[in-house]
C-alpha cells in the first residue's frame, strides 16, 4: 500500500483589482489572470496521470483584511486541499485555475502544505518570469 498524506494548498497575493460578489466569493486579477472562489486546483504526478482535483476556497481570515498599500490593493486569499496524495511520486505538479503548472517539491507535498503567491506586473518588471513563488 502507498504511504499518503494530506495536502493543504494556499494561494495568496496583493491584487488592484478585486470583485467581491459577496462573503467568500471573491475573483482577484495578477499579471497571468485571475484566480476566482472555485477555480479548479489539480495535482498531477510527473506524467501527467490526475492525483486529486480540488476548488479554491475564500480563505476569510486573510480576505476580509483592510487594502494594502496605497488603498488600492487587497490581500486575496484562498485554500485548496487533497487526501490520500501518495508521497512516492517525484516532481509533482499543480495546476490553478487556468494558470500554467507548478512543480512542486516531493518535500513540499510530503510536509503536507504548499504555499503559492501570483507573481505580479512589479515582479514582471524586475525579471520575475515564474508563474507562481512556491513557498
Amino acid at each position: 500500500m502507498d504511504q499518503t498524506t494530506a495536502l493543504q494548498v494556499t494561494v495568496s497575493g496583493y491584487s488592484d483589482q478585486v470583485d467581491r460578489q459577496g462573503a467568500g466569493q471573491e475573483s482577484c486579477s495578477y499579471f497571468d489572470g485571475w484566480l476566482s472562489t472555485g477555480d479548479e486546483v489539480a495535482l498531477r504526478d510527473s506524467n501527467g496521470k490526475t492525483l486529486g482535483v480540488s476548488q479554491l476556497r475564500a480563505d476569510e481570515h486573510v480576505s476580509n483584511n483592510p487594502p494594502g498599500p496605497g488603498e488600492v490593493t487587497v490581500m486575496c486569499s484562498w485554500e485548496a486541499s487533497f487526501e490520500d496524495v501518495p508521497i512516492h511520486y517525484f516532481a509533482p505538479t499543480l495546476r490553478v485555475g487556468e494558470f500554467g503548472e507548478v512543480s512542486l517539491s516531493r518535500d513540499s507535498v510530503t510536509q503536507g502544505n504548499v504555499r503559492l503567491r501570483p507573481r505580479s506586473a512589479m515582479g514582471v518588471l524586475a525579471g520575475d518570469d515564474v508563474l507562481f513563488e512556491v513557498r
